[in-house]
């Protein structure tokens, strides 16, 4: 029996509707030109349709179609997918909410999706396909980024604003930052290194030592494409040496 999951809907898309919708109705009582009213209804209309339309269904015989109004529609065996992975990404794509998954086809991203219910989805995929893997989250990545984005703009109205406005909020953002640089790295019994994102520890390939820094090369599933994250542990030494005991493998060049 075929099962569809409808996406999950943001905050944020519910505002892009709203400011739509007003901006429409604005611009015909505000007896704008034939055009903009014309384009203006018909991105709205987009919008509801998207918010109406966007689904995504395991069929019966194995595979994953993904629905998004008047696109092309996406169609994946479950056999071919090789994970998933939970992220906030927020680029293009068939999901109306930042809280999605990535589906990988391979080493590569195949798609990133949002579906309501995302644990019974999951489970949904690996009762067709036990091997897929589900990815670490690095949550902590896309706050630093975020934070980074938001200390960079403040800087800008600060340096191009006649009204200098109190430096107390750049303070603020850049304090997050450096507890995040700074926290102390952890090794749990799952054997997950903890401190610049979430590593499993069974998949580093390789470590390189540059000075007070060690490179870690790892990949986020078997033979996947390889990623590297720098750490700067206090006794580098015996750093290494527990990430060698965990992992005989790992080469250290």
């Amino acid at each position: 029996m075929d099962r569809v999951f409808k996406s999950k809907v943001g905050w944020w898309y519910h505002l892009i509707l709203l400011v739509m919708a007003t901006s429409t109705v604005a611009a015909f009582v505000g007896g704008k030109s034939p055009v903009t009213m014309i384009v203006l209804l018909l991105f709205t209309l987009e919008c509801i349709h998207m918010l109406l339309s966007t689904w995504y269904k395991i069929t019966a015989d194995g595979y994953l179609i993904a629905h998004c109004s008047i696109f092309p529609e996406k169609k994946i065996s479950i056999s071919e997918i090789s994970a998933v992975e939970v992220t906030v990404m927020p680029v293009s794509s068939y999901a109306l909410s930042l809280d999605r998954l990535i589906i990988y086809k391979g080493d590569t991203q195949w798609l990133l999706i949002s579906p309501v219910n995302k644990q019974d989805f999951v489970k949904l995929l690996k009762k067709h396909n036990p091997d897929i893997r589900k990815n670490q989250k690095d949550w902590h990545v896309y706050i630093f980024w975020i934070l980074l984005g938001v200390f960079a703009l403040l800087v800008i109205m600060d340096a191009f604003s006649e009204d200098k406005f109190d430096r107390l909020p750049l303070i603020l953002c850049f304090l997050p930052l450096t507890i995040l640089q700074l926290r102390p790295y952890q090794i749990t019994d799952r054997d997950m290194l903890h401190g610049n994102g979430q590593i499993d520890v069974k998949l580093i390939s390789r470590l390189e030592s540059n000075g007070n820094k060690v490179i870690v090369y790892y990949s986020r599933m078997e033979g996947g494409i390889e990623r590297r994250s720098s750490f700067y542990p206090a006794d580098k030494d015996e750093f290494i040496s527990i990430l060698q005991q965990i992992n005989p493998n790992i080469k250290l060049n």
